[in-house]
């Protein structure tokens, strides 16, 4: 699947929001947050040991992360390019 599909971009704008409102992007991609990659590389252990469960754990947690802020007139844009099978998630602080 990862593969399939081509990159998208988007656009979001959010208004009236406080002045200075801080929020947090999440991504989970092919580069982040991709405990199936890792779970691969491992040789798909059925069932996986302590140490892979961990190396998994850690692999799925690994999300790309980046603090946003509203400007003073209460506005966010945010332009974002996604991969094939991403996920985003935008959430206040």
């Amino acid at each position: 699947l990862e593969a399939m599909g081509s990159d998208r971009e988007f656009g979001i704008h959010l208004e009236g929001l406080p002045e200075k409102a801080r929020f947090v992007l999440e991504i989970v991609d092919r580069d982040h947050g991709n405990a199936v990659r890792t779970f691969r590389q491992l040789g798909c252990p059925e069932p996986p040991s302590v140490e892979e469960t961990a190396l998994l754990k850690k692999a799925a947690s690994d999300t790309l992360m980046k603090i946003l802020s509203a400007d003073s007139d209460g506005n966010l844009d945010l332009d974002i390019i996604l991969q094939p099978w991403s996920i985003a998630s935008l959430r206040q602080l």
